[in-house]
């Protein structure tokens, strides 16, 4: 139901901005992170369900200079919801 969507639509991502971007390894290596991607000159960050990494993404980029500037959910765009709920229809049909 709607539930569904906005949970899908806000979901387990950060969009994270650093002036010395760190590693994926580095990222990967914060607990509750599961996945990385660059994203312009963005970092994309997935994390396990009910896991909040931000205050220990925060400490690391302090702790080794990478200059985080900017944190904040990534919310997926409503036409990628709708790509993710029609596929995962196709697939159990």
């Amino acid at each position: 139901g709607i539930d569904v969507l906005k949970r899908q639509r806000i979901g387990n991502k950060l969009l994270i901005g650093f002036k010395n971007k760190p590693t994926a390894q580095d990222l990967l290596a914060i607990d509750g992170v599961a996945e990385v991607e660059s994203v312009d000159d963005m970092i994309r960050v997935r994390f396990i369900e009910d896991a909040n990494p931000n205050a220990s993404i925060v400490e690391a980029s302090v702790k080794n200079g990478w200059g985080l500037y900017q944190i904040a959910p990534d919310q997926t765009s409503l036409e990628d919801v709708f790509v993710q709920l029609t596929y995962h229809e196709a697939e159990a049909v």
